[in-house]
C-alpha cells in the first residue's frame, strides 16, 4: 500500500498495487486489528493517490481502465463496497495521479511526466485541462501540500 487517507471518523483508506484479481482498496476501521477489502462498483486500474472528501473518497486511477487517462474516482464507501459517483477528468498533460490534493475548487496534481515534471492546478470536480502549471525547478515531484498564506505587514 502507498497511498492512504483517514475519514472524518478515523478509518484509515489505503490504496496499493495488488496482482490480484481485486482493487487494491482497503479500509482499517477505528479499533479494527485486520484491513477489510472494498469491492468497488468501477475498479482502479492502478494505484493512486486517496483522500477524503468529507463524504466521499476520491481515489486516482485512470479511464477507462489500462488507458493512459488520468481521472480521480469518487466514491460512496458503505460498509465493504464503494460506489462511484463521479469522477474528474484530467485533461493533458498529465500523466499519472499518483497523489493529488483537493483543495476547495481546485486539485493540486504532481506531475511526473516522462518528458516534463511539473506541478498541475485543475478545476475541481470538473477537471479538463490545467488551470495552472508549475513548469520551472521542478524535478520528480511525488507528493504536494497547500499552506494558506497568512497577511503580514511585510508582504
Amino acid at each position: 500500500m502507498q497511498f492512504c487517507a483517514y475519514d472524518g471518523k478515523g478509518d484509515l483508506f489505503a490504496d496499493g498495487n495488488t496482482t490480484l484479481k481485486r482493487s487494491g482498496l482497503v479500509e482499517l476501521s477505528k479499533g479494527a486489528t485486520k484491513f477489510t477489502d472494498i469491492s468497488l462498483s468501477v475498479p482502479i486500474s492502478s494505484d493512486g493517490g486517496v483522500q477524503w472528501t468529507g463524504n466521499r473518497l476520491a481515489v486516482g486511477g485512470f479511464f477507462p481502465v489500462k488507458s493512459s487517462q488520468p481521472v480521480i474516482y469518487r466514491y460512496l464507501i458503505n460498509g465493504q463496497e464503494g460506489t462511484e459517483t463521479g469522477m474528474t477528468s484530467l485533461g493533458s498533460p498529465g500523466y499519472i495521479v499518483l497523489q493529488f490534493l483537493i483543495d476547495g475548487p481546485t486539485v493540486v496534481v504532481p506531475n511526473e511526466a516522462q518528458s516534463r515534471d511539473s506541478v498541475l492546478y485543475y478545476n475541481y470536480p470538473r477537471g479538463g485541462a490545467p488551470i495552472k502549471q508549475i513548469l520551472r525547478h521542478v524535478t520528480g515531484p511525488r507528493g504536494v501540500v497547500v499552506s494558506r498564506a497568512q497577511g503580514s505587514q511585510n508582504n
